[in-house]
Order: C-alpha cells, then structure tokens, then sequence
C-alpha cells in the first residue's frame, strides 16, 4: 500500500487507528464479553480520535505563512508548510474517521457475537 502524505500529514492515518485500538482496550477491560459495551465504547473513542485529528489538522494548517519578497520585482510570496495525506488537508481526515469508528464499532460487536454474516 502507497501512503503520500506531507508534513504531518500521516497523523490522519494513525490517530484513529490509535483511538479505535485504546477503545477495544478499554471495552476489554470494561465489559470483557459484552458486545453493545464494545460498540459503544469503540465509537466513543473513535469520535475522540476524529476530534483530534480535526484539532491537530486546523491548528498545524492555520499557521502563519512566511511572506517573501523578490527585490527585483516587487512581488509578494507567502511560503506556508501544508500538512495532508494523499492531498487532503489532515482536518478533513476527521470526517473520515468518524466514519470508519461508525463501521468499526458497528462490526465490531457482531463479530464478537458470531452474528456476522449469519442470517
């Protein structure tokens, strides 16, 4: 699998994997074999990992930029550090992990209850 990220970029990627695995920690700990518990504290902690990264993205993202002149032109150019994975900006990787905690703690539960897939 190829990555492209810039910056800090990669953090969108990591961030929700870290939440979603400290929240079936925790749901372990909690409530070891119930499954609605699981669920919902995976989605409690995959929404924290998605806050995070929007906080994390808007302020690495809203940082001032350098401005530079050329002396010979005149001509203003602002110089500014972006931080994305695959090209987007890494707060709207929020919008993305907000999903995948919604399908994560959704399957999660089901494949602890054998459920999945049974009709």
């Amino acid at each position: 699998m190829l990555l492209i990220w810039r910056g800090w970029g990669i953090l969108g990627l990591l961030i929700p994997i870290l939440a979603l695995g400290l929240g079936m920690m925790v749901a372990e700990a909690v409530a070891p074999s119930n499954a609605a518990v699981t669920g919902i504290v995976v989605f409690i902690f995959g929404l924290a990992g998605a806050a995070t990264v929007w906080v994390v993205g808007e302020r690495l993202n809203s940082r001032p930029g350098r401005l530079l002149v050329d002396p010979a032109t005149g001509e203003k150019v602002v110089l500014r550090s972006t931080h994305s994975l695959f090209w987007i900006p890494l707060q709207w990787w929020a919008i993305v992990a907000v999903l995948f905690a919604l399908v994560f703690a959704i399957a999660v539960p089901q494949l602890q209850s054998g459920s999945y897939g049974n009709s």
